[in-house]
């Protein structure tokens, strides 16, 4: 199951979560996607889910199902499949402490 994964560097509130599929024919490779975040790697929860397929070059827009704070964003394809993402953005605002 391949993923990507990015850390933030610090916690901060995941208000929306940004990918931009691939730009060559293959566009709907992305499908059956999570979007999990956490405060580490091994403490994920699920932000959202794409069912796909994904259109070449298409924007999806994610919002998690529930407010959620992590340092960790993950996204990962749940088949024996490759995961090509052309761009992922993750919008959040930075926690005070």
């Amino acid at each position: 199951m391949p993923y990507w994964w990015v850390d933030l560097g610090h916690v901060y509130d995941i208000k929306r979560i940004e990918i931009i599929n691939r730009s060559d024919q293959a566009g709907e490779r992305l499908h059956d996607v999570d979007i999990t975040v956490g405060p580490t790697l091994k403490e994920m929860s699920l932000c959202a889910h794409y069912k796909g397929p994904g259109k070449t070059r298409e924007h999806l827009v994610f919002h998690c199902n529930q407010q959620m704070s992590g340092r960790y964003v993950k996204v990962t394809i749940k088949a024996k499949e490759y995961l090509q993402l052309s761009e992922v953005m993750v919008f959040a605002p930075e926690i005070s402490e």
